[in-house]
Order: C-alpha cells, then sequence, then structure tokens
C-alpha cells in the first residue's frame, strides 16, 4: 500500500496494536506482511507525546527484519494550513509524528478483554506520518488513566475538552482554529462505496430494461396499427 491517506483504520490505538482492522488474522502457521509506504495515517484521538514517545522506545523490531526502527517524534510543522479544506499532508494537525522505517509484529485486541492476540503478520511502515486529529484531555488522562480514558473517549462516554478536537493553529500566530471533521472509517467508507456502486448497478439495469420492454411495446402497437390499417378494423385488434 502506498500514497494512501488512512482514517480511521484501527478502533484501538495503532500504536499499541500495530495492523488495521480490514486485515484478518493469517493462519496458525503461516505469517503474512502488510507494507505501508509514502502514506499518512490519521487518528481522531491521540495519547500525549511523552506517552507516544514510551510507546515508540518499546516497540520491538519484528524478527528477520534487522535494523533499528526509526521514528521522528515531534515533526515540525512550519508551513502547515488551517483548515478542513487543506490536503492532509499540508494541513495542520494537534500533533504529528514521522513512521521512518518501523517494522513490528501486528497485534490484535481482544473488543471485550483488550486482551492482545497475534495477528501472524509482519506491520512494515516506511515513510508514513502519523497526524493526530485531537488529543486525550488531560482531565481525562489524570481521572481515568490513559488506557480507560482512550476507551471511553472512542466510545463517545465523555466529551472532549473545550478546544481539544481544533486543529493546530498556523503558524504564524493568527489563532484560526479549525473544527476537525468526522473522520469516517477505512471501513464504513468501503462499505458505503460498494452500496452506492451496487445501487447505481442496480438502477442501470432497470433503466435498460424499461427501455427494452417500452421500444417491444411500441414494435407491438406499431404492428397492431398496420394490421388494422390493412383490415379496416375499427375499436378492435384483428385476429389471426
Amino acid at each position: 500500500m502506498s500514497r494512501l491517506v488512512l482514517m480511521g483504520g484501527r478502533e484501538r490505538s495503532i500504536i499499541v496494536s500495530p495492523g488495521l482492522d480490514l486485515l484478518a488474522p493469517s493462519p496458525p502457521g503461516q505469517q503474512g506482511v502488510l507494507v505501508v509506504r509514502d502514506s499518512m495515517y490519521i487518528t481522531e484521538m491521540c495519547y500525549p507525546s511523552e506517552l507516544r514517545a514510551a510507546f515508540y522506545t518499546d516497540a520491538v523490531r519484528a524478527a528477520g527484519y534487522p535494523g533499528a526502527n526509526r521514528i521522528l517524534h515531534l515533526v515540525l510543522q512550519a508551513g502547515c494550513v488551517s483548515g478542513a479544506a487543506a490536503a492532509a499532508m499540508q494541513r495542520c494537525w494537534a500533533d504529528r509524528d514521522e513512521f521512518v522505517d518501523v517494522a513490528v509484529d501486528g497485534v490484535d485486541l481482544n473488543a471485550t478483554t483488550d486482551e492482545p492476540t497475534p495477528a501472524r503478520y509482519v506491520a512494515i511502515i516506511q515513510d508514513v506520518s502519523f497526524a493526530c486529529a485531537a488529543m486525550l484531555p488531560p482531565e481525562c488522562l489524570q481521572r481515568y488513566g490513559p488506557a480507560a480514558c482512550m476507551a471511553a473517549m472512542r466510545s463517545g462516554g465523555l466529551s472532549p475538552a473545550a478546544g481539544q478536537l481544533f486543529a493546530a493553529p498556523a503558524p504564524d500566530g493568527g489563532g484560526e482554529k479549525v473544527l476537525v471533521p468526522v473522520l469516517v472509517g477505512v471501513l464504513g467508507g468501503v462499505a458505503l462505496l460498494a452500496a452506492a456502486v451496487a445501487a447505481v448497478l442496480v438502477l442501470r439495469r432497470r433503466r435498460r430494461r424499461f427501455r427494452h420492454d417500452h421500444h417491444k411495446l411500441e414494435l407491438v402497437l406499431a404492428t397492431t396499427h398496420a394490421a388494422c390499417d390493412e383490415a379496416g378494423c375499427q375499436g378492435e385488434t384483428p385476429r389471426e
């Protein structure tokens, strides 16, 4: 996968559970590979920078991929553009990191217990920007802790603190802040697109069937009128 902007590709934090929700785990005894290059991953809610830095430090490079994981933490956003209309790569984000070269084992989290289970594929991430649309509110973190706060925010159980859903201001100090739009998940977007395509195909089939039946009706009427003209019938359809 390359040159993509991925939004909400993971229901849980992709930092805690590397991978994508649209991928099923590999069969036992096998191992797949997910490669994402030259792209951007946007998450609607981020842990604070110090917690992200700790996750990055603890991330173990996958076996068979020599070298070390390279991540640029807190990338400067000089020249970024405020506003949802700006292209994702040029937009100002609440925070932004850069995954230069990362190879980690994919992990899925149990939907009920959050227990990690191996996804049995390696996630190779190269030159991918990690953009935060918003940050977890400090009050939420202090009261519930990182994991519970993230879960509550994602489930809609808590509302972000005032201003937390706004992108970072432009570097010119103008102070303009733009409300971050609701991000449609990848799976939801694919399902919506598939439904739309199906609807268009059904509509096209119905229109073609209507035109075909209408044409047949015109031929029948024309034949009937011609036969009546020859037979001199009035008010009746000629019989064979």
